[in-house]
């Protein structure tokens, strides 16, 4: 039961200590990037992003990756009291890196069956019919819509959405394609692209993840909100200068517009419904049509993700596990001196 203790007690404190630290950190910084943009839009960056779900993937990613860098063969530590020290595998740092993973795993696949079900509920496609034709030859007079499906549904929570979290999907309710004309449609599926084209599906499920999993998720929470309306303000924008008329698209989000809270792992044109939300959108919707939209430096959201977690995880490798020998360490030690007592 001994050798448990590491694991058990190691993964406690990254849950409980490192991620508060690093939450409070996030917070600080988020404030002070948040003071100095004045546009809305450039708070859905990437880099904001990381500073979302970084506090959790971040000291997990690590950690983990600590734990396996320890357990390598031949790099046994003088940490591992329990395991003797020489050139045998450290197994606690092993099981601590399964452990961390674990927790981790647990979260996600939590909120995949809660969305599951949310999803199956509410979900159903239509066949061949006079909406689907209607869909495909829009999507098919513009090259981006070409690479996703765009389907019509029946009895949708959200009546125009992107779903999916590694294959997007755009769905649009009977309702809205009974009351939207061609280029209010059009806007539509172009704000939506922005959407499949970033993968939002999932990063808004993994961000909504991260928050399950912080303890103080009450400190980022409202940053998150605020992000997701950037990033629906980035994608109005976005699909104005892809081609879409601001006030068509205005119309479109008032007509989509529902009061519930926003989806965990889907992007809908109206956000969360939010009223005030809604309003401010319009509004630099109506200052689009007055005046070209500003640019926006575009990144890549898939690349910057898989980049930072594989630099995260190179550290310890290059840098050597140091925070992890000290945590493993005092662990042990202090375990030692109370099994003398």
């Amino acid at each position: 039961m001994k050798e448990l203790a590491f694991p058990l007690l190691g993964t406690a404190m990254v849950a409980l200590i490192v991620v508060p630290l690093s939450t409070l950190a996030a917070k600080l910084l988020l404030a002070r990037r948040s003071r100095s943009l004045e546009h809305l839009p450039r708070f859905g960056s990437s880099a904001n992003y990381l500073l979302l779900v970084g506090p959790v993937l971040g000291p997990v990613v690590w950690f983990v990756s600590a734990g396996l860098h320890q357990a390598e063969s031949g790099r046994g530590l003088a940490a591992c009291l329990y395991d003797g020290i020489g050139s045998e595998a450290c197994w606690d740092a092993l099981a601590f890196s399964l452990f961390l993973l674990a927790l981790v795993a647990g979260g996600f696949l939590r909120r995949i069956r809660q969305s599951f079900a949310v999803y199956s509920a509410h979900r159903r496609i239509s066949g061949h019919s006079s909406y689907d034709e209607r869909l495909q030859r829009l999507r098919c007079s513009h090259q981006g819509l070409r690479r996703y499906r765009v389907v019509p549904v029946r009895s949708a929570a959200e009546p125009v959405c992107t779903r999916g979290l590694l294959r997007p999907v755009i769905e649009v309710s009977e309702d809205v394609l009974d009351a939207l004309d061609d280029t209010s449609l059009m806007s539509t599926l172009l704000h939506e692209l922005e959407h499949a084209r970033s993968l939002d599906p999932l990063r808004y499920f993994v961000a909504d993840v991260c928050l399950q999993l912080n303890p103080l998720s009450s400190l980022l929470r409202s940053e998150v909100a605020r992000w997701r309306l950037a990033r629906e303000a980035s994608c109005d924008e976005q699909a104005v200068r892809s081609g879409a008329d601001p006030l068509c698209l205005a119309a479109a989000i008032v007509q989509a517009s529902r009061p519930a809270p926003a989806p965990v792992a889907a992007a809908a044109l109206a956000g969360s419904g939010n009223l005030k939300a809604l309003r401010l959108r319009i509004g630099l919707l109506l200052g689009f049509h007055e005046q070209s939209a500003q640019p926006i430096r575009q990144d890549s959201p898939v690349i910057v993700g898989l980049c930072s977690v594989f630099f995260i995880g190179l550290l310890p490798h290059v840098m050597g596990s140091g925070p992890l020998d000290s945590l493993h360490l005092a662990i042990e030690t202090t375990l030692a001196w109370l099994v003398l007592l």
